[in-house]
């Protein structure tokens, strides 16, 4: 009868031990489903905020072409406003030599006769060869006659 007894009671310890076995079973598998859920819940956010990173890149992406585009448009625009500024200066120093030349000219007096000259060039040839001279250093401003960028 002993025996029994110890068939009886290893048997109900084997039940309680499966029992609660299953117990913890049940408990792990709801845990590890809450898991899962909280896990699928973590990756669709972070494709979302994948998504918003990448739509985010695109827009910066547009907005530093269009500032390249516009600082380009700049420099292209300071290139033109500097060779607007070189021409006004050419002609600034053009109307000097102009009325410099006028001024002495006026100064001057009348032109001598041709037989004063001495056999050189007439007045008239002087001047307009002074007049060229100077238009020449308006435009060119270098001696040797290359252009001044």
């Amino acid at each position: 009868m002993a025996w029994n007894v110890a068939a009886y009671v290893f048997a109900a310890a084997a039940l309680i031990a499966s029992v609660a076995f299953a117990a913890v079973m049940m408990r792990l598998s709801r845990s590890l489903s809450r898991w899962d859920r909280l896990a699928e819940g973590v990756v669709r956010k972070a494709e979302k905020a994948l998504d918003e990173s990448i739509s985010f890149a695109r827009e910066g992406r547009a907005a530093a072409e269009l500032c390249r585009t516009t600082v380009g448009g700049f420099a292209r625009l300071s290139d033109g406003a500097r060779a607007v500024g070189d021409a006004a200066e050419s002609a600034a120093e053009a109307a000097v030599y102009i009325a410099s030349f006028w001024r002495d000219l006026a100064t001057l007096g009348s032109a001598p006769p041709d037989e004063e000259l001495n056999g050189a060039e007439s007045y008239w040839t002087a001047i307009a060869r002074t007049l060229a001279e100077n238009l020449r250093k308006s435009i060119f401003g270098r001696e040797d006659g290359s252009y001044r960028p």
